[in-house]
C-alpha cells in the first residue's frame, strides 16, 4: 500500500494510506464529472494522476499526425487525445493513436491494447513521463509501434518489439530521416514533417 507522509504544526510526521482505483471506478468518476473539465488526468498503477498542461509547440505536434496519416485513414479509427483503456490499474490519453477497425464500435467502448496500430506520445515537458512511466507500461500491453515525438530536440523515438515492460528495438530519427509506422508500411513519413 502506498502512503503519503503528512505533518501539521506541532504534530509529528503521519504516514496516511493513498486510495488506490480501479479502471471501472475511474472512468465512472470521469463520465459523472468528478474531475473538472478542464483538468487532464489519468489512471496510473491505481493512481489519479495530472497531466501536464499542454503548450502551443506541443498540440501543434499532435495535429501534425493526422494530416501525415490521411491517406490511411478509411483502414484506421484516428485517435486524439483519447481515452484507451490498458488493464485494472491504467487508463491513459495517448496524444495520438491509430486504431484497428473492431466489429463492436468505439463508441461503445473505450479502445485498448489490442485494438492499437500506433501510439503516439507527443513530450515537451513530459518526456521523462512518456519514457520513464508510460513505456513500461505500453510495453508489458504489447503495443507493438510507440513513438515518443520530442518536441524540444525535433526527434522521433521509436519503441518496437515490447518484451516484457520494455522495448528491445528503441531507434532515434531526426532531420529528413524517412520513417513508417509498422501497420503502414508504405506510408513513408519524413521527421522534418511532424515537427515543422
Amino acid at each position: 500500500m502506498a502512503t503519503i507522509s503528512f505533518s501539521t504544526m506541532g504534530a509529528s510526521q503521519v504516514e496516511l494510506p493513498l486510495r488506490q482505483f480501479d479502471a471501472e471506478e475511474y472512468l465512472a468518476m470521469a463520465e459523472a464529472g468528478v474531475f473538472e473539465a478542464r483538468r487532464r488526468v489519468e489512471l496510473i498503477g491505481g493512481y489519479i494522476v495530472d497531466m501536464s498542461p499542454a503548450g502551443p509547440d506541443h498540440n501543434f505536434v499532435v495535429m501534425r499526425f493526422p494530416r501525415l496519416f490521411a491517406t490511411v485513414m478509411p483502414q484506421f479509427e484516428f485517435w486524439v487525445q483519447g481515452t484507451l483503456r490498458i488493464d485494472r490499474t491504467h487508463v491513459l490519453d495517448p496524444d495520438f493513436m491509430l486504431l484497428r477497425a473492431r466489429q463492436e464500435s468505439y463508441r461503445d467502448a473505450h479502445p485498448t491494447a489490442a485494438d492499437v496500430a500506433l501510439l503516439i506520445e507527443v513530450a515537451a515537458s513530459s518526456l521523462g513521463r512518456d519514457a520513464a512511466v508510460k513505456m513500461p507500461i505500453y510495453a508489458a500491453a504489447g503495443i507493438t509501434d510507440y513513438w515518443i515525438a520530442d518536441v524540444d530536440r525535433d526527434v522521433l523515438i521509436m519503441h518496437r518489439q515490447p518484451a516484457g515492460n520494455r522495448y528491445k528495438d528503441i531507434q532515434e530519427y531526426s532531420g529528413n530521416a524517412a520513417v513508417n509506422a509498422l501497420a503502414t508500411p508504405g506510408l513513408t513519413i519524413q521527421v522534418a514533417q511532424i515537427f515543422h
